[in-house]
């Protein structure tokens, strides 16, 4: 017998589109899923290599840095006018010892500079240490005899703590006469004595005159006449009289009671005494016999 199948094509072609139907939700499911997945290993290994690329970049761009650091930082060292130019900065914001750092540094690379021996000496006055500024100022002035400034400034220190002597020595190495001017209320001329010191045999009156119309101290027993002196009258003169040793010593004072040096002169007074008068009064007794 033949069997003979109770369905037609039809019937199949619709059991076959309900099977589909039932099973593709499962498969879109299903590759869904793995889409998904793909796609979240993509992101993660985009993420890997983009940071892969990222710490390359930034290692290099570090070692780069590293690098041009390395390199500014050897220049800058060795650069004059960068250490002159952060000293200044320095010392504006009132980093003082920071900014010496770079003024000795500026001083290494040029030995006999000028400038940063000048910084270096307003900013060791700043620090209320004048020893270390005269220093400099010294060296200053032994390269360049004519630097009005470091002159100046020398001065000032000494005028304030009195050292006029040191004054006075100072100006002994001017040699240019606008540096000379600056030492003209400090430099006191010492006084004139007249007549020199010498031996007499009669009595002399002494007289002691100032170019500078300054005041006049003396004494005659060789004694300092600025502690021990007496104020010299003009015009009167110092009159010895009397046998004996006179050591005249004199000094000028000026109006900022700063003294010259000691002119000293020593006068021998040796007066004849009187002749005696046995012989005539011998004669007169014989005339009145």
């Amino acid at each position: 017998a033949q069997m003979v199948n109770s369905y037609t094509s039809l019937e199949d072609d619709f059991l076959h589109s309900l099977l589909r139907e039932e099973i593709n939700p499962q498969e879109e499911k299903r590759q869904k899923s793995f889409s998904q997945e793909k796609q979240l290993r993509n992101q993660k290994w985009r993420k890997i290599l983009l940071g892969t690329v990222i710490g390359v970049l930034l290692t290099a761009m570090i070692s780069i840095g590293l690098v041009v650091k390395a390199f500014v930082d050897h220049k800058n060292d060795n650069s004059y006018h960068y250490q002159m130019q952060m000293a200044q900065k320095e010392m504006l914001d009132s980093n003082y010892e920071s900014a010496l750092q770079y003024l000795k540094r500026a001083l290494i690379i040029v030995p006999e500079d000028i400038d940063s021996r000048m910084e270096m000496a307003e900013l060791y006055l700043r620090k209320k240490e004048p020893d270390a500024a005269i220093v400099l100022l010294m060296e200053v002035i032994q390269l360049d005899r004519k630097q009005k400034d470091a002159y100046q400034m020398l001065i000032d220190i000494y005028a304030e703590e009195e050292q006029f002597k040191q004054i006075q020595n100072l100006a002994e190495y001017a040699e240019d006469e606008s540096v000379k001017a600056l030492f003209k209320d400090y430099l006191v001329a010492v006084p004139t004595i007249s007549p020199s010191g010498d031996t007499f045999y009669s009595e002399v009156n002494v007289t002691i005159f100032s170019g500078d119309h300054d005041a006049i101290y003396y004494t005659i027993d060789g004694t300092d006449p600025v502690t021990n002196g007496k104020r010299y009258v003009e015009g009167v003169g110092i009159n010895l009289s009397t046998s004996g040793l006179y050591t005249i010593k004199a000094v000028c004072k000026n109006r900022k009671n700063i003294y010259s040096d000691v002119v000293k002169y020593e006068y021998q007074i040796i007066l004849t005494p009187p002749e005696e008068t046995e012989d005539f009064t011998e004669e007169i007794f014989e005339v009145t016999e």
